[in-house]
């Protein structure tokens, strides 16, 4: 079971917020940095691969993306398997 981090949980829809306002990846990193917010390694700065990682997680929704054994290219989604902290909308509204 998943317990959701609610300070974390603050962070994360806010870089998706922000992405969808129109930051670039820089500037969510930039703005991340002034207000404090450590990256999920726990660093001072997040690089544009943490931002672009944390976009493309399709957990934030409740949804698991689950290989099949053997064929990594092969998979399957497993919806609503836990409470989301972004809505699926919002997840499909990002283009990376």
């Amino acid at each position: 079971m998943l317990i959701i981090d609610e300070e974390q949980a603050k962070v994360v829809r806010a870089v998706f917020d922000w992405y969808l306002e129109g930051l670039s990846v820089g500037g969510i990193i930039e703005r991340l940095k002034s207000k404090g917010d450590n990256s999920p390694k726990g660093k001072d700065t997040w690089s544009k691969r943490a931002v672009e990682s944390t976009l493309t997680m399709r957990k934030y929704t409740g949804d698991v993306a689950i290989a099949v054994s053997g064929n990594a290219d092969c998979q399957y989604l497993n919806t609503d398997h836990h409470t989301g902290i972004i809505s699926k909308e919002k997840f499909e509204a990002v283009e990376l």
